[in-house]
């Protein structure tokens, strides 16, 4: 999506300012945050974006199936972290 295209979904009342917005090169910030931050110039109208609502898990394995080292304590936050994000996405 062009940030255009997201201004006019602002404009037509289709974006939660609060929706997380995830750059090409892998940065993300929130809607409020990239206006906040990012002058709005012509050049930047045409930077490819991506709107994601959704917020990731912590990851307790990688992507081959491996387990991270973490200690018991940090399981535990990470548990009740990822418990939270269920909580919030239903």
């Amino acid at each position: 999506m062009k940030v255009i295209e997201l201004l006019n979904k602002i404009a037509n009342g289709e974006a939660d300012e609060m929706a997380m917005i995830k750059f090409a090169n892998g940065d993300y910030c929130n809607i409020r945050i990239f206006f906040d931050r990012y002058i709005m110039d012509r050049e930047n109208l045409n930077l490819d974006i991506q709107v994601d609502n959704k917020i990731e898990k912590i990851p307790k394995k990688n992507e081959n199936g491996d387990v991270y080292l973490y200690s018991n304590e940090a399981l535990e936050i990470i548990d009740k972290i990822n418990e939270i994000i269920d909580k919030i996405q239903e």
